[in-house]
C-alpha cells in the first residue's frame, strides 16, 4: 500500500496531525495529496466529533439507540419467520438447557461485540495499509489508536461503516446456513447496530466536509479533515 511520510518541519507541525496516508481507493487525487503530506502542506479545514457532553453526542446515541431497536425488531422477525418456513409451520419452544443458554450467548457475544466493533475497524485500517494500535482498556474491551495516520474519504467512511455490515454479512450468513442458531446472535447484531449510530454520523458528516478535504485524522470518535496546501514556489 502507497504512502509517504513528512519530515518534522513546516505547516504540519502538530504532534497529533498526518504524517503518512493511506488511500486503498487511488483517488484521482491521490499523486498530489501525497506530495502534500510528503511537503508538510496540509491545511487543517474542519473537524466534527460525537464525543463526550453534546447535542450532536446525544443525537448520535439516539441514533445508535433507535438502529438498535429496529436492527433487532426486524431481525427476530425475520428469524422467526425463516425457523418456521424450514419447521413447517410448526411452532419452536426452547426447552430445557436451551433458554438459558439463549439468554447466556446473547449477553457473552453482545459483550464481545463491543470488541469486536473496534478490532473490526482495526481490521479495514490494517488492510488499506495502515497500523493502528490496539489496546486493551480496564473494562476489557479493545479499544485503538492511529496516530499521525491520514486516510482518505472513501476510506475513513468505509472503516466507519465496516464493522455493522460485517456483523450483518456473518448474521445473514447464519440465518441462511443455520437458522436454528440465527437466534443466538440478535444482541450481538443489536449492539454492532448501536455502535453503528455515532459512526454514521461522523460518515455523514466526512461526506459532506468541503470537496478540497482530502486527509482525515481519526481522533476515536472524532475526525479532522485536511485540504492540499499550496506548493511552496
Amino acid at each position: 500500500m502507497a504512502h509517504s511520510s513528512a519530515a518534522a518541519s513546516g505547516r504540519n507541525n502538530n504532534s497529533t496531525d498526518p504524517r503518512v496516508f493511506y488511500d486503498p481507493f487511488n483517488d484521482p487525487n491521490k499523486a498530489s495529496v501525497l506530495a502534500a503530506v510528503s511537503e508538510n502542506r496540509l491545511e487543517q479545514c474542519s473537524a466534527f466529533s460525537v464525543a463526550g457532553p453534546s447535542n450532536i453526542a446525544s443525537m448520535a446515541s439516539i441514533t445508535g439507540g433507535a438502529l438498535a431497536f429496529l436492527t433487532l425488531f426486524a431481525a427476530a422477525a425475520l428469524a422467526i419467520s425463516v425457523n418456521l418456513a424450514h419447521s413447517g409451520g410448526a411452532v419452536i419452544a426452547l426447552q430445557g438447557f436451551a433458554f438459558p443458554s439463549f439468554i447466556v450467548i446473547n449477553i457473552c457475544t453482545a459483550y464481545a461485540m463491543i470488541s469486536g466493533h473496534n478490532t473490526i475497524q482495526v481490521f479495514f485500517m490494517r488492510l488499506f495499509g495502515g497500523s493502528p494500535v490496539l489496546t486493551l482498556n480496564e473494562a476489557y474491551i479493545f479499544t485503538w489508536m492511529a496516530p499521525q495516520q491520514g486516510y482518505s474519504r472513501k476510506a475513513y467512511i468505509a472503516i466507519l461503516l465496516a464493522p455493522f455490515a460485517t456483523a450483518l454479512i456473518i448474521w445473514l450468513m447464519c440465518l441462511l446456513l443455520l437458522p436454528m442458531f440465527a437466534g443466538y446472535l440478535l444482541a450481538p447484531l443489536a449492539v454492532s447496530a448501536a455502535l453503528l449510530g455515532p459512526d454514521a454520523w461522523l460518515a455523514a458528516a466526512a461526506n459532506k466536509t468541503e470537496p478540497s478535504a482530502a486527509v482525515f485524522a481519526i481522533q476515536g470518535k472524532a475526525f479532522i479533515a485536511y485540504r492540499a496546501g499550496a506548493a511552496a514556489k
